[in-house]
This record gives C-alpha cells, sequence and structure tokens, in this order.
C-alpha cells in the first residue's frame, strides 16, 4: 500500500507541476479513496495468487484482468459509449469507480457525499475480493470458510482431541507408543 501511495504521490505531483493539471477539489477524499483502490487491487491480486498454481498462471490472470480493466473502465474509451453489456461488466471493475472519483475530485471539485456513490463499490469489491482470498489461502474442509460457526467447530473438535493425563484407558490415543519409522 505504501508503494502504490507515494507512486500516486508522485504522479500526481507531475501531473500539477509539469503539465498543469488543475486540482480542483480536495486531497483528502481523492488521498481516502486511493487507498482503498490500492486495497482493493491488492485483494485481487491476493485472490489471484491463491488461484494459481505457478507464477505464470499468476501473471496470466493479472493480464487477463488489466486488459479489459483498461479497455472497459472508460480509461480509453468513454464508457457510456460502450454497448450495454459492456457497462455491465465494466461497474464491476475496480478502475472504473476510481476514474470517476479522480475525474470529480480533480476537475469538478466533488465533495466526498458526490463521490461517494463510487466509494462504497470499491469498498465492497475489496471486502469481498479479500474474505475470497484469504479463504482460498486457509486449507479448510469443503463448506468452512471463515466464519465464526466454523472457529467453534474447530475449537470444538481441538478440545475433543486433547486427552486429559489421567487417561489411562487402551482407547486413549495418547497412550499408545508406534516406535520410530513403523
Amino acid at each position: 500500500v505504501f508503494v502504490g501511495a507515494v507512486q500516486v504521490t508522485v504522479i500526481l505531483a507531475a501531473g500539477v507541476l509539469l503539465f498543469g493539471v488543475p486540482i480542483v477539489g480536495s486531497l483528502l477524499p481523492l488521498s481516502g479513496a486511493t487507498l482503498i483502490f490500492i486495497a482493493a487491487n491488492l485483494a485481487v491480486g491476493f485472490t489471484f495468487s491463491t488461484l494459481a498454481r505457478t507464477q505464470m498462471q499468476a501473471m496470466q490472470m493479472s493480464v487477463f484482468f488489466f486488459l479489459p480493466s483498461l479497455l472497459l473502465s472508460g480509461f480509453l474509451f468513454p464508457f457510456r459509449g460502450m454497448p450495454d453489456w459492456a457497462q455491465v461488466i465494466g461497474e464491476a471493475i475496480p478502475l472504473t469507480h476510481f476514474l470517476r472519483i479522480v475525474r470529480g475530485i480533480m476537475l469538478k471539485g466533488a465533495t466526498f457525499a458526490e463521490i461517494w456513490p463510487n466509494v462504497w463499490p470499491l469498498a465492497a469489491t475489496w471486502a469481498a475480493r479479500n474474505r475470497a482470498g484469504r479463504c482460498r489461502s486457509i486449507k479448510r474442509p469443503p463448506g468452512i470458510c471463515c466464519n465464526r460457526a466454523s472457529s467453534a467447530r474447530r475449537s470444538i473438535f481441538a478440545a475433543k482431541r486433547r486427552r486429559p493425563a489421567s487417561c489411562m484407558g487402551p482407547r486413549c490415543s495418547a497412550n499408545r507408543y508406534s516406535p520410530p519409522g513403523g
């Protein structure tokens, strides 16, 4: 997140100082939205890394995500000029909402209330993909994934596996001796 924040700072400074791009709005909501956007993209990368078996697969997934992001976000082509099906797909891409936020704050002086319709989809994208990546990274039996019930179930099963020190019966697994290698 720190590296992304430094990159955004350098790009904004270059835009203002070298090219005279105006920043009409406040930098505080822009900074907050930028951090959410960076976190959402990191969550996408984390999810890809849990899906891929090799580094090459992860790189292909990132390219497969990056190119449609540029094409369908409104960065290269006007968003409203795209067919309806492309707009529906574009609404699911974090870059679409971030571009609207940046344009709104920098060029129109939009307030937080005006950019909120594009901030919450970024936050929702981050939350969903972060959860998906976390759930995929932890090896669990099917049907158990990152919820309180599963952690309660795990603690119950762990408690059943622990045997008291006074367990002396023949069925007690703690008392069974198995020689090394046998």
